[in-house]
């Protein structure tokens, strides 16, 4: 299980237009009706600045085995503390207030915060919210500096792992700590160097985790070994991953601003393959004065 960023979910429905062979595989049936396959932009194409500005936020589920899309809803559910935390001299009012993760553990609840570029942390807490302690790696094991900004919690094994990071201007930090009860309390160690923001994760059977980060979609193995799939540096900074979902079929799909992402493994190149789903009404974002969207035409 993963406990990450919520978010509030209203189902759609898109129908009665068509596709063109410009943009679509005829017949594919990982295409939801309503949506196309089109081709990524290249990375100067101005449909990047066109997506980071479009309303919609696309989010992925493949809960029944195949891909859903939904649309996010604009009012997002808000993460809360079952309790009113005690707070230390040093600590502000409002400071643990508003947390992004919580996952309740045997002894009480690892909880994240992400504050943007103001910061954020890791903090284990008791059940009734009267004690707390922030965790982070040994020193021998942290630089001068690294954001612990909060983005998931995922449990395997009996061991907690924490995805930190911070995309910010051009900064790209990202990291996993392995988080685990001891005799002497809970502690944290350095699991996985990731070279960009681990956006949002998805936990596969095996234990290893699916990632959408700032650089594109990455595996992250049990024993802390990460392999991207697909990207290149900050391919998806423009558009805010926010879901990160696999089919039956292999599939791995990423929902975000203005499309979905879809890669297919090419048997035959032993690759991935990438491309974009997009709805029919707006299969290309045109930028000229400002982004009008192109619909694919009726036949």
């Amino acid at each position: 299980m993963v406990c990450r960023h919520a978010r509030s979910l209203v189902t759609i429905a898109i129908f009665g237009a068509t596709t063109f062979a410009q943009v679509a595989r005829a017949n594919d049936p990982t295409v939801p009706p309503g949506w196309v396959s089109r081709p990524i932009p290249a990375p100067s194409d101005p449909e990047w600045t066109c997506a980071n500005g479009s309303r919609d936020e696309w989010i992925v589920s493949a809960g029944k085995g195949t891909l859903e899309i939904t649309r996010e809803n604009a009012t997002k559910p808000v993460i809360t503390l079952p309790f009113e935390p005690l707070l230390n001299t040093e600590e502000a009012d409002t400071e643990l207030d508003t947390p992004s993760v919580v996952q309740a553990v045997l002894d009480g609840y690892l909880v994240g915060y992400d504050w943007g570029e103001f910061g954020g942390g890791l903090y284990w807490f008791s059940k009734d919210g009267r004690k707390h302690t922030r965790m982070a790696p040994p020193v021998a094991a942290r630089s001068d500096w690294f954001p612990e900004n909060v983005y998931a919690i995922a449990e395997y094994g009996g061991n907690f792992f924490v995805f930190q990071g911070l995309s910010h201007l051009s900064l790209r930090l990202g990291r996993v700590l392995k988080v685990r009860p001891t005799e002497k309390g809970w502690r944290a160690s350095a699991f996985a160097s990731l070279n960009a923001t681990p956006e949002v994760v998805q936990q596969e059977g095996s234990g290893a985790w699916l990632m959408a980060s700032t650089d594109g979609v990455s595996r992250i193995g049990t024993n802390g070994t990460v392999r991207r799939l697909w990207g290149r540096s900050d391919v998806l900074v423009e558009t805010d991953p926010n879901s990160i979902a696999r089919s039956t079929d292999g599939n791995v799909y990423v929902g975000m601003r203005a499309w979905v992402l879809r890669l297919t493994w090419a048997q035959a190149e032993a690759r991935w393959r990438a491309d974009l789903l997009a709805p029919a009404s707006c299969i290309r974002m045109m930028a000229d004065d400002r982004c009008l969207c192109r619909a694919a035409p009726h036949k």
